[in-house]
């Protein structure tokens, strides 16, 4: 399965996220800020892929899509309905793909198996 980057500034969604990720066999680091990022992606050294959630993102956020696209990590990004115009953004920053909220957990998984070339039987 595989390694997911948790960019998500709220704690409460990181967890959900992470706990639906672990029962579907995936390994989960989150990270809320830039510096967070750097790190858990120099101490997993190996490939992985990225739940970006754009909800609270700031000017100076956005710099942690271009990480992830400039160490082409693909990433997906998740949006509220009303913040439909920042997850454009995010495909502007290199995102695979964009989930609206609220994320389907069997379509989440689908769409990670697809990015890392995966079978899950749902």
């Amino acid at each position: 399965m595989a390694m997911v980057l948790l960019v998500m500034k709220r704690p409460g969604n990181a967890r959900v996220m992470a706990n639906a990720l672990t029962t579907g066999g995936h390994t989960a680091i989150s990270a809320s800020n830039h510096e967070a990022l750097t790190v858990a992606m120099a101490q997993f050294g190996g490939p992985c892929i990225a739940i970006v959630d754009v909800s609270d993102f700031g000017p100076a956020d956005w710099q942690m899509c271009q990480t992830l696209h400039r160490h082409a990590v693909r990433f997906i990004v998740l949006c509220a309905d009303h913040e439909a115009r920042r997850g454009g953004q995010a495909l502007r920053y290199g995102a695979s793909s964009l989930l609206q909220k609220p994320i389907k957990k069997p379509v989440l998984l689908g769409l990670l198996s697809e990015l890392t070339g995966e079978a899950t039987a749902l």
